[in-house]
């Protein structure tokens, strides 16, 4: 091989099973056999690649609970551009510690999609499994809803799901804030 030549590797690689931003990092480390060269950053190589499944958004509706009391949390599973028929999207929304379920998990709006939904009171978990979008339909919407008796502040973002697929939940993101009950006062009336 003649001196400033390139050489180019391609290595299959099966993508992930659920939706997002990818990045693969190669790096070429010179050594003594090769001049030690002068610019090793010429030998790195980032590719990107982005997999493209429907998307999730939440939210805690009201965010602001007091100690024992619920909110509703929504998800709404948003299809592809092309809105073409999809299947086995499933996902698993766990709960940050101290907020469980307080009902089950039903369809606000299902625009003719079908699921198993998983979880029920008292559990920590909640998702989706074998959910179905007919062809053209944009997006599905359903809630549960959720209690804590812990006074903090809950982030429940993409770290906290598992078991995906068909669905990209990187940008998912939702805030429960659970304050002190203030309203057990003793009022007394004097004449």
């Amino acid at each position: 091989m003649e001196s400033g030549s390139t050489i180019s590797i391609s290595i299959p690689v099966i993508s992930p099973s659920y939706g997002g931003a990818f990045n693969n990092t190669a790096e070429a480390m010179p050594g003594p056999s090769n001049n030690e060269e002068l610019t090793p950053e010429t030998n790195i190589s980032i590719n990107s690649v982005q997999v493209i499944a429907p998307v999730l958004e939440k939210s805690f509706t009201p965010d602001t609970i007091i100690e024992g009391g619920e909110s509703e949390l929504t998800f709404t599973v948003f299809n592809t551009a092309a809105r073409p028929s999809q299947n086995n999207v499933s996902f698993t929304d766990n709960l940050p510690l101290g907020v469980i379920l307080s009902g089950s998990p039903d369809w606000i709006l299902s625009n003719g999609c079908t699921a198993d939904f998983i979880g029920g009171i008292g559990d920590d978990f909640v998702g989706v499994e074998n959910l179905v979008f007919p062809i053209g339909v944009e997006s599905c919407t359903f809630s549960v809803m959720v209690t804590s008796d812990q006074i903090g502040t809950y982030l429940n973002n993409s770290q906290n799901f598992s078991n995906q697929n068909n669905i990209d939940t990187t940008q998912t993101s939702a805030t429960l804030n659970v304050i002190e009950d203030t309203s057990n006062v003793d009022i007394g009336i004097s004449k």
